[in-house]
């Protein structure tokens, strides 16, 4: 299946779409996990929120990029889930989300990655913080340069 972008994604999800099957599940945008299939649903609910947050405050376009969902399982620490928006084109990481660090030592604590084009890696913007609180400073000028970067047509760049 061809990947959704965001808005496609959204519209499906907002109209009940996806169900709690595994296929479905996949469809969704789940690429790697590490929980029961049968979590999978559930673990979306909670992302797609924070999906949203991200759309709404402009860091990606959603008619350019699809998300993808992976459920991650640290040597030391817990599963947890991230997000990442992906340019629909060339299938490129634009930008990326743990909203809850599983591991050990920043449990809990929330991350944000976005992976500038023309560069090696990526940069991180990680502080010790939880969702709420990364919630409130991405609405901040503090984050602009993400959300900038997260703006620009990578085609373009």
């Amino acid at each position: 299946m061809a990947n959704l972008t965001v808005t496609e994604f959204l519209t499906k999800w907002d109209n009940d779409e996806f169900n709690s099957g595994t296929i479905s599940m996949i469809e969704a945008g789940w690429y790697d996990w590490f929980c029961d299939d049968k979590a999978l649903f559930n673990r979306t609910k909670e992302l797609v929120s924070k999906v949203k947050f991200m759309v709404k405050e402009r860091y990606v376009n959603p008619d350019e990029c699809y998300v993808w969902f992976k459920n991650n399982c640290p040597m030391n620490g817990s599963t947890y889930d991230d997000f990442r928006f992906a340019d629909l084109e060339t299938g490129e990481n634009i930008l990326g989300c743990a909203p809850a660090s599983g591991h050990t030592s920043c449990k809990g604590e929330a991350s944000l990655w976005f992976f500038p084009k023309n560069k090696d890696g990526f940069k991180t913007f990680e502080e010790p913080k939880g969702w709420a609180q990364m919630k409130k400073d991405l609405k901040t000028q503090k984050y602009a340069e993400v959300r900038d970067f997260c703006n620009t047509n990578p085609k373009k760049v």
